[in-house]
């Protein structure tokens, strides 16, 4: 059996705020840090008649 390398990823943007929010997320869980919840946000709703 052979086994290939995997080739290394080029670090993004939006791969690095990945990371870093689910890193916030995790200390949130496990109690380290207090996030506040922004999503979702209430939604107004008129009738029209």
């Amino acid at each position: 059996m052979k086994f290939t390398k995997m080739p290394i990823a080029k670090k993004t943007a939006v791969g690095t705020d990945l990371i870093e929010g689910m890193q916030q997320v995790l200390a949130h869980e496990r109690g380290k840090i207090k996030l506040e919840q922004v999503w979702p946000k209430p939604i107004e709703v008129k009738a029209s008649h």
